[in-house]
């Protein structure tokens, strides 16, 4: 009976069945069970399995139907079945993984004891066919193609055939499927075709896969072409036109490329119509060819060539003057002559022109007025070509006159000088001058001298005359007097003022009567001020042109403090880097005063501060180390109620003098533009906001305002520029230099943004993306560590940080070009115990994954801000960065956004020098062992006591160690013998094999005698049989036992070795983990026998599974074998496999079936190839045993 979690179902069953009919009537007959179905080593392809089976005796009976799995039942019916029928019951074998299988019927009645019958079957991976080539709807210009599949996953050995079915028509067959790529080659006629690969499976029932259905075009005929135009030798004009006609058998459009014209490289023309294209060339000689493909790449080619010339006739004017000579210039081909003919009404004159052209003419009978045409004949390649100009000869129309003077404005009295200036004449001219509008010629002179004797405006005209024609110009002049002016001040009540009234530049303190009087005053428009204490400064403009009386009124000053400042006056031009400034306070009450400055009128800077300002006193201040520049001061006065005052002057300083600033119309232009960009992104929506800002595109840094800041700089330096003393080539060069710089600063500025798509998560990395990342960042550092230790060792910081993820997919326009852009910014939040800590974080680095459906180069992601030098540890992508608080990038193309999810960050530690808070066991930069004390790096420990502890542990495990024993560096290398039992718990007593094991292959870990009787592990459930029965406490058994204290550092020792060696293969590092058994064995052998009892089940559970790790490594050396058709090394492999094999516990041994059946049945199929001691078939490793009624069961492979 089976060894199975839930036997004591089947021993309830037996029991009823057998022993309450022999109860009943005795001993009863056997009854024999066929079943048909499944079939003994049948295959499938389903869990739902359908049982059929059969008696050889009558009646009814009672059955039971079970399917064993991993050695436990998978499936169970209990059912009545009818005797001499075909019986039949569907069981599902399911959560069990493709292996094989078993099915049981066990049926009696009253009249027949129990008997049951057992057959086996697999249950397999349904294969599926993926193609390789040609791709879906692709198009070919071959006939005879190459379809190429495979099947995955690897299971070639499931396969009898696959077809290639064409427009569902079998149209091949192969026999022989491999794993990898398999193909078919097959004759195809043009047009469309549907193809597939349908597979037959093995097994019984002849199960069949079928793939995708694919579509592809045949096209293998090639275009036909004919070239309409240029087909003539020569062409006169500049634009030539390309006319081509093409025609295809299945393309709908043709590609073609043209070579040897020098303005079309390439075009399209639709199936069956024409392209036109006008050429437009320089003269010369031109020999093209034009190459079109269709869809197949099919190809047609046409060539034709042709002469552009320069045929030509110009005249030097268009309007001539009576007997003026006309130049004639003719161009035309060097081996030519032309035939040029000019002519005016019924008269002509012709001429026949000779080579070397250009060549020019003069024609001289201009005396007739009128208009004259020209034409040209040329005969050149047998082509004729005609060229017409005219010109005209005409009486002259363009005398002009214009006059000045060196004032507009005088007294009476002063000399005036006037002078003109003449142009389009044809002879001398002649002047007349009339300054006082009276027709009366005063002057004839072309610049007279003239002085007006009254007051008043007048209008000075000359006109000059050339005996062809006149024309005049004329120009004011303002003649001033002088007058007497009073200025009478008074209050707003009409009360006179005692006050200073300034008149231009003359000031006069008014009389008790607020009468100021200005004698002698030149006419003309003055600036009239009046101030008064405890008044308002008056300030007008006053127009004088007579004796006149002005009266003023000044308003009385509120309770606010009146700032006035006296010196520097409003608009004055410094030539000097300081300037002193004086003012005073009108108030009743002191006041604090602050001095500002505004420069380019960007903000206001306080430069000084004056405390207790008297009333009407004069104060003085200065600024210094001013520079060129527009300046506006301002003084502020408080007084200590908080009222305020203020007043301002402005002033341009130019310190040193410059040359008038030049125009430029591309910084013009530039800064248009930026200002347009500015307002187009200060308008747009918030999410395009937040991808702009991404790209570095606004902000405060960003390219709007860097670009802004550039075109000022630009400014500036184009102003210097006037002060260098570099040659006039080299300024020009920096000034080509400053604008291009600038200019392209702003035209590298988007005009707009389009957010195609947006997404927001949070991403914590998968197993299989940790693994990959932790591969690259080792392989790049070069550490001496596997991935898993390297994840484990950075577990910890993986709790400290969080990321936070956006990603946008754009559109950028600029310059009318689209540019598809992929977004992604991760932001990144660190628990404050690191972000703190500056020691920390520069040991710290984020390794970046990005999967190949996002972007599969590093060559395609642009970091912003400070992490453009990070390191690439591999380029399919996978980035070493800095840490830091957000990390942003950009890709070229887009992608699905969706897809950004799958990119991963990992927080790693660089070194393990460094504590970080609350992490602890870190060993990454090199390959540390986890020990009490780390006795194989050379270091001891830290304390003396543990130095102490190891010296006796080392003195102790040579005393005890007396024979050297073989050293074995993979443990299966010793096992001589051993074999696997029947079905249940295998016992070492009753195995003599199993004591020579022990005894031989492991000296001094023989069983312990007396009360400590040691077994085998029993078998466990398939999920659990990695893992082995639990681990003693070795502690806690040392602390039970009381060891002595020599006994219990050993214990100690022993346990931190166990559980290093463990965590060794979990790491895959086998042969460390040999080498941890091997010293675990050492000090084995010198430790009491009732001690090494307790060790035994985990030593011995140690040995299996680095046995097991020993049969994967062989394992797959015999398959790399075999994938390079070494069939007789891999039998070789498979002996030692066969013998490791044997010794596993049954547990560990559904680990490795499946693998050890594929290699058996390479090796069966490929036979052949063995030399011819290997040719007998090969054996096969299991289990086998005899049945009930005497028959052998089926090996289970």
């Amino acid at each position: 009976m089976r060894a199975h979690d839930n036997s004591w179902i089947f021993v309830i069953l037996a029991l009823a069945l057998l022993i309450l009919p022999v109860a009943a009537f005795g001993e009863l007959s056997p009854l024999n069970i066929s079943i048909s179905h499944p079939i003994e080593g049948d295959s499938f392809y389903s869990h739902e399995i359908s049982m059929s089976f059969s008696f050889n005796e009558t009646g009814n009976f009672s059955c039971a139907a079970q399917i064993y799995c991993n050695n436990s039942i998978n499936s169970y019916s209990s059912f009545t079945a009818d005797s001499l029928q075909q019986n039949s019951v569907v069981l599902q074998a399911e959560n069990c993984s493709y292996a094989s299988y078993e099915a049981n019927i066990s049926c009696s009645n009253e009249n027949y004891s129990g008997s049951s019958e057992t057959v086996m079957f697999y249950i397999f991976e349904t294969p599926i066919i993926t193609f390789i080539n040609p791709d879906d709807s692709a198009i070919i210009n071959s006939s005879e193609e190459n379809f190429g599949y495979s099947i995955d996953p690897d299971s070639e050995s499931l396969i009898k055939n696959c077809s290639l079915y064409i427009d569902e028509n079998e149209s091949a067959i192969s026999s022989s499927v491999h794993n990898g790529t398999n193909y078919f080659d097959y004759n195809l006629s043009e047009g469309y075709h549907s193809w597939k690969v349908s597979c037959v499976l093995i097994g019984l029932a002849g199960e069949t896969i079928e793939s995708e259905e694919r579509e592809l075009f045949v096209d293998y005929s090639a275009p036909f072409l004919i070239l309409l135009s240029p087909i003539l030798p020569a062409y006169d004009q500049q634009e030539i036109p390309l006319i081509v006609n093409a025609t295809d058998a299945f393309s709908q459009v043709l590609s073609c490329t043209a070579l040897g014209l020098p303005t079309l490289s390439s075009f399209e023309i639709q199936n069956s119509s024409v392209y036109e294209s006008n050429l437009s060339v320089p003269p010369g000689n031109y020999a093209f060819n034009i190459t079109c493909l269709d869809l197949a790449n099919n190809s047609a080619y046409m060539s034709g060539s042709f002469e552009r010339i320069n045929f030509s006739v110009a005249t030097d004017n268009v309007t001539y003057l009576p007997n003026q000579n006309v130049f004639i210039t003719v161009n035309a081909p060097q081996s030519s002559r032309v035939n040029l003919t000019v002519s005016r009404e019924n008269t002509s004159v012709s001429s026949l022109t000779s080579p070397p052209y250009p060549i020019t003419y003069v024609f001289a009978s201009t005396s007739r007025l009128g208009n004259y045409s020209i034409s040209a004949m040329l005969s050149y390649a047998n082509i004729t070509f005609y060229r017409n100009t005219s010109f005209a000869v005409s009486n002259p129309n363009n005398l002009s006159v214009s006059i000045d003077s060196n004032a507009s404005v005088a007294e009476a009295g002063a000399p005036i000088r006037f002078s003109s200036n003449v142009s389009g004449n044809i002879n001398a001219v002649s002047y007349a001058w009339d300054f006082n509008s009276d027709g009366i010629t005063d002057s004839i002179s072309p610049n007279p001298i003239y002085a007006y004797t009254l007051p008043g405006t007048y209008h000075a005209a000359l006109t000059v005359n050339d005996s062809y024609s006149a024309a005049s110009a004329g120009k004011n002049i303002t003649v001033l007097g002088r007058f007497s002016i009073t200025v009478i001040a008074k209050d707003t009540l009409g009360a006179p003022l005692i006050a200073n009234i300034t008149l231009g530049n003359t000031s006069i303190i008014s009389n008790s009567t607020g009468v100021s009087v200005f004698q002698n005053v030149l006419g003309g428009t003055y600036a009239l001020n009046a101030t008064a204490d405890g008044y308002y400064p008056y300030s007008n403009t006053a127009a004088i042109s007579e004796n006149q009386n002005i009266t003023i009124y000044l308003s009385s000053l509120p309770l606010i403090p009146i700032v006035q400042i006296s010196s520097p006056e409003n608009g004055l031009q410094l030539s000097s880097s300081s300037l002193d400034f004086t003012f005073k306070v009108l108030h009743n009450y002191t006041t604090n005063c602050t001095f500002y400055s505004n420069e380019g009128g960007n903000w206001w800077a306080a430069l000084s501060n004056i405390s207790e300002v008297q009333k009407g006193i004069d104060y003085s201040i200065a600024a210094e180390n001013l520079t060129t520049g527009d300046y506006t001061f301002k003084i502020v006065c408080k007084d200590r109620f908080g009222n305020s005052g203020f007043a301002q002057v402005s002033v341009s300083a130019n310190i040193i003098a410059a040359p008038a600033e030049p125009s430029y119309p591309e910084m013009d232009a530039a800064e248009q533009a930026l200002s347009e960009k500015q307002a187009y992104y200060d308008s747009i929506g918030p999410q395009e906001l937040e991808a702009a800002n991404l790209l570095g595109i606004t902000g405060t840094t960003g390219m709007l305002s860097d670009a802004q800041d550039r075109l000022s700089r630009a400014r500036r330096d184009l102003s210097d520029l006037a002060f260098s003393r570099q040659s006039d080539e080299q300024i020009a060069a920096r000034k080509r230099e400053i604008i291009s710089d600038a200019v392209s600063h702003v035209d590298s500025i988007p005009d707009s943004i389009d957010v195609l798509g947006s997404s927001e998560f949070v991403k914590y990395p998968k197993e299989s993306e940790l693994l990959n990342i932790a591969s690259a960042f080792i392989s790049a550092k070069g550490l001496k560590i596997d991935e898993r230790t390297f994840l484990r060792a950075n577990s910890g910081l993986q709790q400290l940080f969080s990321i936070d993820t956006k990603a946008f997919s754009v559109v950028l326009y600029r310059n009318g070009i689209e540019q598809d852009v992929s977004i992604v910014s991760h932001a990144i939040n660190l628990n404050s115990s690191i972000s703190n800590n500056d020691s920390v974080l520069s040991n710290l680095a984020l390794v970046l994954y990005i999967p190949k459906n996002v972007t599969d180069s590093a060559s395609k992601v642009n970091f912003t801000g400070n992490l453009e030098n990070s390191n690439v540890l591999r380029d399919d992508p996978i980035i070493e960065l800095p840490v830091a608080e957000n990390i942003t990038y950009t890709i070229g193309g887009s992608f699905d956004v969706q897809n950004a999810n799958s990119i991963s960050i990992l927080l790693v530690q660089k070194s393990a020098t460094v504590s970080i808070p609350g992490i602890t066991g870190f060993a990454v930069s090199e390959r540390t062992a986890i020990w009490p004390f780390n006795y194989f790096s050379g270091r001891l420990g830290s304390s003396l006591g543990l130095q102490i502890l190891v010296l006796l542990l080392l003195i102790t495990v040579y005393v005890g160690y007396t024979v050297k024993p073989e050293i074995i560096t993979k443990p299966v290398a010793a096992i001589k013998g051993a074999v696997s039992g029947k079905r249940g718990t295998l016992r070492a007593e009753r195995y003599p094999q199993i004591q020579q094991f022990q005894q031989n292959a492991y000296p001094g870990l023989q069983k312990p005698a007396g009360e400590y009787q040691m077994h085998y592990p029993s078998p466990l459930r398939y999920e659990n049989a990695a893992n082995q029965q639990p681990y003693y406490s070795l502690g806690a058994v040392a602390q039970q036992q009381k060891l002595p204290a020599a006994l219990g550092m050993q214990y100690s020792y022993v346990a931190s070795s166990l559980q290093r060696a463990r965590h060794l293969i979990e790491e895959n590092s086998y042969d460390d983990a040999a080498s941890a058994y091997y010293e675990l064995r050492l000090i084995y052998t010198t430790m009491p026998e009732s001690i090494r009892a307790m060790l035994y089940p985990q030593m011995i559970a140690l040995f299996h599974q680095l046995n097991l790790c020993y049969v994967k490594g062989l394992l797959s050396s015999a398959k790399s074998l075999i994938a390079s058709e070494d069939y007789k090394s891999a039998a070789l492999i498979y002996e030692k496999i066969e013998k490791a094999y044997r010794i596993l516990p049954k547990e560990l041994k559904y680990h490795v079936f499946m693998d050890c059946f594929d290699v058996i049945t390479k090796l069966e199929r490929n036979k052949e190839m063995l030399s011819e001691n290997q040719k007998a078939p090969l054996k096969k490793t299991g289990i086998s045993g005899k049945g009930k009624r005497g028959r052998l069961k089926s090996r289970r492979k």
